[in-house]
């Protein structure tokens, strides 16, 4: 079905909305998406989408298996249900509503991701790691999917992590994926210097100082150690 320029127009305010924060405002909008037709998912997705961002997720998990019925092939509703099937602890449930989605839209990366890391909580490594690559093939600028790629694909995280290093060096957390995914391969000189080099530069923060404090503690350089405890200390509540 062809979506008006008007209603495509209002869905996207209302989830801009909840990608905000601004819930009850987007709440405010859903007598509008009800309006735009009673025969059409709209209105049930963005709930659905709403009560996910809101935490509420037996909620989502309600209005998804209600709507569902009526519409079996919305994508956005197959994701809310994935994502709250998660939080619910209905690892089951949330694989199938994820696989459900990518196979109605195999090009949303999202619906990959959903799958991935469903797969990932029920111990499926090796099947997510094809999901999260798939997704950071369509998006390899997206840190969060090359994070959870490291850790689905441990033999692989330490090039991933630092090709994504290579095209944001001034990202934190992927510098202390980094150091972390080489102090669990026991590489601790090259977490050393790679927890060396992101204090140098000024990209850190106080899990990178805790981190570094570990890698000087591993080599047994406890002069290091100390001074790096000193220097955390006395950038308490400075660093992020």
């Amino acid at each position: 079905m062809t979506i008006s320029p008007s209603s495509r127009s209002l869905m996207d305010r209302t989830r801009e909305l909840i990608g905000r924060g601004q819930y009850q405002a987007a709440t405010l909008l859903l007598p509008a998406l009800a309006a735009l037709g009673p025969d059409l998912p709209w209105q049930a997705e963005v709930e659905a989408e709403l009560a996910c961002a809101q935490q509420q997720f037996d909620k989502a998990m309600v209005i998804t298996e209600a709507a569902l019925n009526r519409w079996p092939n919305s994508v956005p509703l197959l994701a809310a249900r994935s994502e709250a099937a998660m939080a619910c602890g209905d690892l089951v449930v949330a694989c199938v509503a994820a696989a459900d989605a990518v196979i109605h839209d195999p090009q949303w990366v999202n619906a990959k991701v959903l799958l991935g890391r469903a797969l990932q909580a029920l111990g499926k490594t090796e099947q997510a790691a094809i999901c999260f690559r798939e997704a950071l093939a369509q998006t390899p600028n997206d840190l969060t999917v090359r994070r959870m790629m490291a850790e689905a694909a441990p033999n692989e995280a330490v090039g991933l992590l630092r090709d994504g290093i290579k095209s944001h060096p001034n990202n934190i957390d992927l510098r202390n994926a980094l150091i972390r995914c080489l102090l669990d391969q026991n590489q601790i000189e090259a977490a050393s210097d790679a927890a060396d080099e992101a204090i140098e530069l000024g990209v850190a923060n106080a899990t990178t100082r805790l981190l570094a404090i570990e890698t000087a503690g591993c080599t047994l350089d406890w002069s290091k150690a100390a001074a790096l405890c000193d220097d955390a200390v006395a950038r308490m509540g400075l660093d992020g």
